[in-house]
């Protein structure tokens, strides 16, 4: 790898990280611009090196790309590791015509906004973990499994409550875990669903409601060492507000149905432990009304890196406009309004640099290629404030 500048091997370690990028995300995540990144791809990474990829649209589409088969080796030993435990197969994905591009790009722009907001100085949380659904397990023998729950590290089987014969089958798009630095020990796990308006709200989305119902119900995301969890919804793909508005009902007509039989979990729960154990349990069995609260609703067009984390751009199931983190006052947050998402780079706009950015790309860890580096602790704090079952009401 020593034959690339530095700043092609940022582009590399991007491409390995997300999968695919177009020139767009790939000018957010390193404060170039997509002229010069289209530059070095054409006439050096994807012609002369051989190492990237570019996916072909139509005319009108962002150039994409992602790692060649060259590239995927050359970046396994990068990282010490062997094609085989890299998180994903060497097969290059479709095109960005392709309804899975789409999805993965809707799924990539959140997933960076986050990312940047969160590497701002002033970012009340800090994100530690991000897991996207295509990243398989490291286990040869899972990753050959036609079962998602085993293949797949985000994927969950979730035996039904009521009746121990069905099972049901979480894969969100993307798992984000935070952490607040007011509370050092608490993490909550967020869940992203990019909807790009494509499946039915009475069918799929309700099923993805159930799935999500009886996560929350097992504390499923314990399994990440959270101690809370947020569900996002993002529609992208529309023009108007409908489509929030539809999954929202949704929601709201789901907890209304399963309300009775929430409580009758709950309260068979508590029975089945003892007087000394059953105020604690309570305060971590929590009512429908929690559950409901978990979600987050948007519209892509109204996200970007400078609101996605404490502008007014989040609705709850109710449309309430909320932020995705409340710890702060108004004069710590100008920005509460919608605004729009930054202008495609692909224009001739300046793209926004960020504040801290690592000119010395690195391997990611070998757990998972996704993972990002935390700031060190203020020692001054105390790490044993938090219950394990509490979550600051501000995230």
């Amino acid at each position: 790898m020593s034959m690339y500048a530095p700043g092609d091997e940022e582009l590399l370690w991007a491409l390995l990280e997300y999968r695919v990028l177009t020139s767009g995300q790939l000018a957010w995540l390193t404060g170039r611009s997509t002229a010069v990144i289209r530059r070095r791809m054409r006439k050096h990474l994807v012609s002369e090196a051989g190492v990237v990829r570019a996916l072909i649209g139509a005319r009108t589409d962002q150039k994409a790309y992602c790692l060649s088969k060259v590239g995927f080796a050359a970046m396994a030993q990068r990282a010490g590791l062997q094609p085989s435990q890299m998180p994903f197969s060497a097969k290059p994905p479709t095109g960005p015509a392709s309804p899975f591009f789409r999805h993965m790009k809707l799924s990539n722009d959140i997933w960076i906004f986050f990312r940047r907001a969160c590497q701002e100085p002033q970012s009340p949380v800090q994100l530690t973990l991000a897991i996207p659904e295509w990243e398989m397990s490291p286990d040869p023998t899972k990753r050959r499994s036609k079962k998602p729950w085993e293949r797949f590290l985000i994927s969950e089987r979730l035996e039904d409550l009521s009746d121990p014969g069905r099972s049901h089958v979480l894969r969100p798009d993307l798992l984000l875990i935070f952490k607040t630095r007011q509370e050092p020990m608490v993490y909550v796990a967020t869940y992203l669903e990019a909807d790009r308006a494509t499946v039915s709200v009475r069918g799929v989305i309700m099923q993805k409601l159930l799935v999500y119902w009886h996560l929350f119900l097992r504390r499923g995301f314990e399994r990440h060492g959270a101690q809370g969890m947020r569900v996002l919804f993002v529609v992208g793909n529309t023009r108007t507000d409908q489509r929030v508005r539809s999954v929202q009902a949704a929601l709201v007509e789901f907890c209304r149905q399963k309300a009775p039989d929430h409580e009758h979990f709950v309260q068979q729960r508590l029975e089945a432990v003892s007087p000394e154990a059953r105020e604690r349990l309570a305060r971590r069995l929590q009512p429908m009304s929690a559950f409901a609260g978990c979600f987050r609703f948007a519209r892509r067009q109204n996200l970007n890196e400078t609101n996605i984390l404490r502008g007014q751009v989040w609705q709850d199931g109710r449309g309430q406009q909320m932020a995705f983190f409340r710890g702060q006052t108004a004069a710590d947050d100008p920005k509460t309004a919608p605004s729009p998402a930054p202008k495609d780079p692909e224009s001739t706009q300046t793209v926004p640099v960020a504040t801290e950015r690592s000119t010395e790309p690195g391997p990611p860890t070998p757990r998972g290629l996704c993972e990002f580096d935390q700031t060190a602790e203020d020692p001054s704090r105390s790490k044993t404030g938090a219950n394990s079952h509490d979550v600051p009401p501000s995230i």
